[in-house]
C-alpha cells in the first residue's frame, strides 16, 4: 500500500511505498517514491536488489492531459550501470517541459530488464501535483469545482454562478458543450497566480490550461467584477480548447480570445475601453491584419490591448453577419484537424486576406492600398 506523507517545509510530499515489495522472484523493491516541489519539479526514485544484475532501468511517467495518442514520457537516468543493486533517481524539470498546472494527476512506473532478460514492472503509481502552500477548499457547482484559500464562502459562489451562467451562454451562442468538470483553482491575487506557475506573463490575471480541464486566476476577495471577468474569458478558452482540440491544426488566437472576451459579456462585462481602442486604430488607419492576429500577440502592451479589441470586434463579425450556426460549422473544422484558411472558405468563403478586407468594411475602416 502506499500512503501520502505532508512534510513542514514548503510545497513538498512523498508518495512511498512502506516495505519491501517483491515483484518477481529475481527482483525486489525497496524503495518507490516521487518528492513533489510544487512548481519546480517531480523527482522520482527507485531502490531495488536482485539475484542477478539489472542492466537497464526505465522510468515511464504521464499525466491526465488531453493529448495526441499515448501521453507518456520515458526516461533513463544517465549515470546507471548494471548492478545486483539499483539506487536511481530522476528529475522531471518543469522550466524544460512546461508547467504543470495545480490538480494534475501524475502516474509512473519503473521498467528494469535483467541480465537474463527477464523484465520486472513496478505497480502503477500516482501523485496529486498540488500547491500545498495553501490550505485550499472546496465549493462544487454544476459543471465547475472551485479551489480557494482566501474570501468568504459568498465570494466563491458569486464566481460560481457568474460561471456556470458563462458557461451556459457559450452553449447558447454556439453550441460548444463539454462532459468533463473544469477546476478552478483562486489565488488570493495576480502575483500569488504566476508564481504558482513558471512562465506566467507579469501582466496576467489568469491562465487556462484546456489539455488538463483547469483555470487559475488571481482574485483579490474584494474584486469580484473583476473575479467574474476573469472566470468567464478562462472558463471559455478551456472548453473550447477541449472542444476543437486536434493534433494537426490549432484554432487562431484571434477566434480564440474574440470568443472569451463575448462571453464576458454574460456576466456583466462592457468593453468600451476596447472599443475606444479599436475606434483609435480606425481614425489613425492603424489596424492590425487577421493574418498577423492569427498567431500570436505582440509583446507591446499596447499593441496586444489592440489585439484583443480587434479579436472581439472579428467575433462580433462573424455572428452578426452570418449567425450562430456558422460559427459552431467554423469552430468543428478546428476539431476536424483543418486549417484556418480552409475553414475560412468552407465555413465562411474567405480566406484571411478576404476577410480581413471584408471585416475593414464592416467597420468603416478604409480600404487597404491595392485592394479593389
Amino acid at each position: 500500500m502506499s500512503t501520502i506523507l505532508r512534510l513542514s517545509l514548503g510545497v513538498l510530499f512523498l508518495i512511498e511505498s512502506l516495505a519491501p515489495i517483491s515483484y518477481q522472484a529475481s527482483v525486489e523493491v525497496n524503495e518507490n517514491r516521487a518528492l513533489v516541489d510544487y512548481p519546480e519539479k517531480i523527482t522520482f526514485y527507485l531502490q531495488a536488489s536482485s539475484s542477478e544484475e539489472i542492466e537497464s532501468v526505465e522510468l515511464v511517467f504521464g499525466t491526465d492531459a488531453i493529448s495526441c495518442g499515448e501521453n507518456v514520457t520515458r526516461a533513463i537516468p544517465e549515470d546507471y550501470k548494471s548492478s545486483k543493486e539499483v539506487d536511481v533517481e530522476w528529475e522531471f524539470l518543469l522550466r524544460r517541459s512546461g508547467t504543470l498546472p495545480p490538480g494534475t494527476d501524475v502516474w509512473w512506473v519503473w521498467k528494469l530488464t535483467d541480465s537474463s532478460g527477464n523484465r520486472t514492472e513496478t505497480p502503477r503509481q500516482s501523485l496529486h501535483f498540488i500547491d500545498d502552500t495553501f490550505d485550499w477548499q472546496l465549493h462544487q457547482s454544476e459543471s465547475l469545482d472551485f479551489h480557494w484559500y482566501e474570501g468568504s464562502a459568498g465570494f466563491i459562489r458569486e464566481l460560481a454562478q457568474a460561471g456556470e451562467t458563462a458557461l451556459s451562454y457559450l452553449f447558447e451562442v454556439t453550441g460548444v458543450k463539454i462532459q468533463e468538470r473544469v477546476s478552478i483553482y483562486i489565488y488570493e491575487d495576480s502575483d500569488a497566480m504566476q508564481t504558482a506557475t513558471l512562465f506566467a506573463p507579469d501582466w496576467s490575471g489568469g491562465i487556462a490550461f484546456s489539455e488538463y480541464r483547469t483555470v487559475l486566476a488571481g482574485v483579490p476577495p474584494g474584486s469580484i467584477t473583476w473575479g467574474k471577468d476573469v472566470v468567464a474569458h478562462e472558463l471559455t478558452h478551456v472548453l473550447v480548447g477541449v472542444y476543437t482540440f486536434s493534433c494537426v491544426e490549432s484554432m487562431p488566437i484571434w477566434l480564440n480570445e474574440g470568443l472569451a472576451m463575448l462571453m464576458e459579456e454574460s456576466v456583466g462585462i462592457t468593453h468600451d475601453s476596447e472599443m475606444e481602442r479599436l475606434a483609435n486604430a480606425i481614425e489613425d488607419n492603424d489596424l492590425l491584419s487577421v493574418r498577423e492576429i492569427s498567431y500570436i500577440f505582440s509583446n507591446d502592451p499596447d499593441l496586444a490591448r489592440q489585439a484583443y479589441a480587434q479579436s472581439l470586434s472579428l467575433v462580433e463579425f462573424l455572428f452578426e453577419t452570418y449567425g450562430q450556426e456558422k460559427m459552431l460549422q467554423f469552430l468543428d473544422k478546428f476539431k476536424q484537424g483543418i486549417s484556418q484558411d480552409r475553414a475560412l472558405k468552407d465555413v465562411y468563403g474567405y480566406d484571411q486576406d478576404s476577410l480581413n478586407a471584408a471585416w475593414r468594411e464592416w467597420i468603416g475602416a478604409p480600404p487597404l492600398e491595392g485592394t479593389p
